[in-house]
């Protein structure tokens, strides 16, 4: 009688394991399905459960200033293009020869002398351009309270 019991025992043991093996393995789906459901929940819409933490007013202003920084972008590049111009390089050309400078294969014969020195004078110009573009900006910036 003494080994029904454990034998009872042991079987009660197993299918207590059993059962609550079975319910994780059953379960592990329904749980991982409920973290992806949030998870794209989040994804679709991350501000849903969250208040704007902008006004009305900050947004307008934020979009004056995007304006204006816009449009100043725009007038530097088209002075850099006109003054890459007037030494002769396209804005293309310009840009493959820095390239080439920074890896440093000018070298290399892709491009020709007259190029080269155009590229070497003008482009001291264009980074004070940019420098002037970056200067300008960060005033519009900074006068919009931004």
């Amino acid at each position: 009688m003494h080994c029904i019991k454990m034998t009872e025992y042991a079987a009660t043991r197993f299918f207590v394991v059993f059962c609550l093996t079975m319910g994780l393995v059953l379960n592990m789906p329904m749980i991982a399905s409920a973290q992806e459901t949030e998870e794209k929940q989040e994804e679709e819409d991350p501000w849903a459960d969250k208040e704007f933490p902008f006004g009305d007013e900050v947004l307008l202003t934020f979009f004056d200033t995007n304006q204006e920084v816009s449009a100043l972008q725009r007038g530097t590049q088209a002075r850099i293009n006109e003054t890459i111009e007037q030494y002769g390089l396209t804005r293309q050309r310009f840009d493959q020869i820095g390239r080439a400078a920074q890896m440093g294969a000018l070298e290399d014969g892709a491009f020709s002398n007259e190029e080269i020195e155009a590229f070497n004078q003008v482009a001291p110009q264009v980074t004070q351009l940019q420098r002037e573009n970056q200067s300008m900006m960060q005033v519009i910036i900074q006068d919009n309270d931004l």
